[in-house]
């Protein structure tokens, strides 16, 4: 008995939020520092663990901690401190370095164009002037 298979659907690459993009890319291009939580909210934020903005910034790192554990892409121990459950000692797992790589190769590609779209977007700012005016 023959089975044959279905055709592979479209698929799309995953998408990141920008706080999971940059975890996954530091982490990658450091792979002999030891991130945790803390470390990598004031990478992100620029804020550090003394400012009263920072547990809102360290849940906000957590959850994109979080995101990239279930989508298996990173991993961690986990423990317990005084903003609650944290991750230490943060690594890439294989399938995160791949996605690491991509992503890093993505943004790359995004920041060498972004200069051509806002040269293009800036063009047709002032086609819609010109026109305006001449109405």
């Amino acid at each position: 008995m023959i089975v044959e298979k279905e055709p592979d659907m479209a698929h799309f690459p995953p998408v990141y939020s920008d706080d999971e993009s940059k975890i996954l890319i530091a982490i990658y291009e450091n792979p002999d520092v030891s991130y945790d939580t803390y470390a990598l909210t004031q990478l992100l934020t620029g804020i550090t663990a003394a400012s009263p903005d920072f547990e809102a910034a360290f849940k906000k790192t957590l959850k994109a901690i979080e995101q990239l554990i279930v989508r298996g892409l990173v991993d961690g121990k986990q423990l317990k401190g005084g903003l609650g459950i944290y991750y230490h000692e943060l690594k890439l797992k294989y399938k995160g370095k791949q996605e690491a790589i991509r992503e890093r190769d993505r943004v790359a590609e995004w920041n060498k164009q972004l200069p051509k779209i806002i040269a293009e977007s800036n063009a047709v700012v002032e086609e819609m002037r010109k026109a305006e005016q001449k109405k």
